[in-house]
């Protein structure tokens, strides 16, 4: 990674909202110099030592495939993914909701997995209406049918559609493992442009445990 250029694949970058970038606090000369993800974090604790909780961003520029004739638009889904990292530095947990027939085995996993929201079809319009607002949704074997058929153009648009391609979907233990990785995951995504930016930790987490995820 070389600090100071703007053009990287791959670029790490130290910031918090609302104030300016660590790049416009001081310049680096470009060229051949480059820092390892140690020696970048180092510096830039030492230049945001006043505000640990300035954040660390990864940002990866991809190139998806485009239409041939650039007059028509190709609908192209969009990259993402989930990563769970050493240390969950978020403030607040995400939200979860998920669909399951009430009573059943399932059910039950979800309460006792401590999710926010869990129920069947009852909570099919409260969720339209805004009622309910989770993060995250995951469902049931036996519900994703009825999940699918009414709120798939509702949730598709937010990302949140559960599919079992996507591992949202499961019964038994296969969900119990769904939501606990679901809890701890950190989901990501591109834009359409391709950019892919999201926080990986904060300025006051210890190196060493940045250096244990996967961007180590």
């Amino acid at each position: 990674m070389t600090l100071g250029e703007r053009n990287n694949r791959i670029a790490l970058l130290a910031k918090r909202q609302n104030r300016p970038s660590v790049q416009n606090k001081r310049k680096v000369d470009d060229g051949d110099e480059s820092l390892s993800v140690d020696q970048a974090a180092r510096v830039l604790r030492a230049i945001e030592i006043s505000r640990p909780s300035s954040s660390y961003n990864l940002r990866i520029d991809t190139q998806p495939e485009r239409a041939k004739n650039k007059k028509k638009k190709a609908h192209i889904a969009p990259l993402r993914g989930r990563v769970v990292l050493p240390v969950d530095f978020r403030p607040t947990a995400d939200k979860i909701l998920v669909f399951a027939l009430p009573g059943s085995a399932d059910f039950r996993i979800a309460q006792a997995a401590g999710v926010d929201y869990v129920g069947g079809a009852e909570m099919f319009q409260q969720l339209i209406d805004g009622e309910i607002e989770p993060d995250k949704v995951l469902s049931s074997t036996n519900m994703i049918g009825p999940v699918t058929s009414t709120l798939a153009r509702f949730l598709g648009p937010k990302g949140l559609m559960p599919t079992a391609r996507r591992g949202l979907v499961g019964e038994g233990e296969m969900l119990a493992n769904i939501i606990r990785e679901a809890k701890g995951g950190l989901d990501w995504r591109a834009n359409d442009d391709g950019r892919i930016d999201m926080i990986i930790g904060r300025v006051n987490i210890s190196i060493n445990l940045l250096l244990l995820s996967d961007i180590g």
